[in-house]
């Protein structure tokens, strides 16, 4: 697999797992009792924990897909 391929294949699968997780933190029942007391304290949460968890699950991604030989 060349380089770049497996590069951007990891920052997708990474972005897109890391948006499935977002999604489930915030539906948690207690988490969104504190946002309806903070709105704009989930969307700086959002704009925290989505580009940092992109950055571990697309290093881990990249690591697990296989090298070109």
């Amino acid at each position: 697999m060349k380089s770049s391929f497996r590069f951007f294949i990891s920052v997708f699968l990474g972005l897109f797992l890391a948006i499935v997780a977002a999604d489930i933190f915030f539906s948690v029942n207690k988490i969104q009792r504190i946002f309806t007391f903070h709105p704009t304290l989930k969307f700086l949460l959002a704009i925290s924990i989505i580009p940092s968890s992109t950055i571990v699950f697309s290093i881990i991604f990249y690591l697990l897909l296989p090298n070109e030989k």
